[in-house]
């Protein structure tokens, strides 16, 4: 007897912030059914982590736009990653714009520690990866897988000796890779090069508690 092929009645997009408006828009008139969009978002449409990569000289409608033309919005009100009321109420400020870089810095400097391989380091630069990766390379191989293939995915961090297919050694990271991840070690924030709120907010979001937030120097 021939299996009858349904199709879902809906789908659910995460980290919505980072797909382009164009293809919400052709999601949105290929599929019959209810499309759920998973983000940060206030409830004006704004974007409170990164937004997608858009090519040099393309051009496109506002993403904040479709979000808050929305008919249907549900605003969660529970953090089940962080458990910090200080961090929460560090990441409100951020969102408000009610604290400034040096007051970040200032809280976060409290914290001393040293850069672990089970840590993660995040800047800005692309081109201070490789800086960073080289000053730390003597601590062992650390690998961010670039393809998916049977065995890993794109945007897996291993470490250990020998390099996995499409591995690329690293002991720092840009925001946009590891936007989604819960860090569970310790996070060092490059301030250095940090022009975008919505880079520090990512970068401070990815942990439980302030306690494991560092200033990378």
């Amino acid at each position: 007897m021939q299996k009858e092929n349904k199709q879902p009645d809906r789908i659910v997009l995460d980290e919505a912030n980072e797909y382009r408006h164009k293809y919400l828009m052709i999601a949105a008139k290929i599929f019959d059914g209810t499309i759920f969009l998973l983000g940060d978002f206030g409830s004006d449409g704004k974007i409170y982590q990164l937004p997608p990569i858009i090519k040099r000289g393309e051009k496109g409608k506002s993403l904040s736009t479709f979000v808050k033309n929305l008919a249907n919005k549900i605003f969660l009100t529970k953090n089940y990653r962080i458990t910090d009321h200080k961090l929460l109420l560090l990441l409100q400020r951020l969102r408000d714009g009610a604290i400034t870089k040096q007051e970040i810095v200032d809280i976060i400097g409290k914290n001393k520690g040293s850069y672990t391989i089970n840590d993660y380091i995040l800047t800005s630069k692309k081109n201070k990866i490789k800086k960073i990766t080289q000053r730390f390379k003597h601590l062992g191989n650390k690998w961010l897988i670039r393809r998916n293939s049977k065995k890993y995915c794109n945007g897996d961090v291993l470490i250990q000796k020998n390099r996995p297919p499409s591995g690329e050694l690293r002991h720092a990271f840009t925001y946009h890779q590891i936007e989604g991840e819960t860090i569970e070690s310790n996070v060092f924030i490059d301030m250095e090069d940090m022009f975008d709120r919505n880079m520090l907010y990512v970068g401070l979001s990815r942990v439980h508690t302030l306690k494991q937030l560092f200033i990378y120097i």
